[in-house]
């Protein structure tokens, strides 16, 4: 089975998010994801979304808390409540490099108290993590 690891960050600015427009048969999608990614062969969750998190954004990150996990498509999304403990957010890695029109990244904080509006498919999770 395919399992990713995501990083649930909350900063003052709002919820680590990539915004994403990605072109599937001809249409437009456009989407907000949680940062995070595959989990390789011999490779905890944990050191996953670690790792993935040093890739994508370019932060250090510490995992404060399994939160759970969804499954999506027949993948199971691994959450993490995590904190950045260095580094600024800028975008890295495969998400760079595959960067197009056809297939656009880019970092931004969603805020709180708009997550209703996000279609983030954790929202559960987070809802959980921000009502205590």
């Amino acid at each position: 089975m395919e399992v990713t690891a995501r990083a649930i960050i909350i900063e003052d600015k709002g919820l680590m998010t990539f915004y994403r427009e990605k072109v599937i048969d001809g249409k437009k999608q456009v989407y907000y994801a949680i940062p995070g990614g595959h989990v390789e062969f011999g490779e905890t969750e944990e050191e996953a979304v670690i790792r993935e998190l040093k890739e994508e954004l370019n932060i250090d990150i510490e995992i404060i808390k399994k939160l759970g996990y969804i499954m999506v498509n027949g993948i199971k999304e691994v959450y993490f409540l995590s904190r950045r403990i260095s580094g600024e957010p800028v975008l890295g890695g495969e998400e760079l490099e595959r960067n197009s029109m056809e297939n656009y990244y880019e970092f931004r904080y969603y805020p709180i108290d708009k997550l209703d509006e996000s279609g983030i498919k954790s929202l559960e999770l987070i809802k959980g993590v921000i009502n205590g």
